[in-house]
């Protein structure tokens, strides 16, 4: 496995979501990540985000020591149209040159 910084801009649809799920955080998970990205919605049709990656910022803020309800809560109040992740990238060496392609 290797790790890969990244970052992602998104557009939210028009129900304020980029089309995520998130595991981990406070109190008993040190980070957090993508559980899954559902089909046909922003974070599916960039596809540069996939299920395992960690999620380490929300718009330029750190989620560390954050709960998973409390990071949903940072993506949903961004009130602007576009949506930046900073991500780590879990990859499988068998995957590395798709992720590359997409950070």
């Amino acid at each position: 496995m290797e790790l890969v910084p990244g970052s992602v801009t998104l557009t939210k649809d028009s129900q304020n979501l980029i089309g995520i799920s998130i595991g981990g955080g406070a109190p008993l998970c040190p980070c957090l990540y993508i559980v899954q990205v559902f089909d046909n919605t922003p974070a599916a049709k960039d596809g540069c985000l996939a299920a395992g990656d960690e999620i380490v910022g929300v718009g330029g803020k750190s989620v560390k020591g954050r709960t998973k309800v409390e990071v949903a809560r940072m993506i949903q109040s961004i009130q602007v149209k576009f949506l930046t992740h900073i991500i780590l990238k879990a990859i499988l060496l068998y995957l590395l040159i798709y992720s590359i392609a997409c950070t």
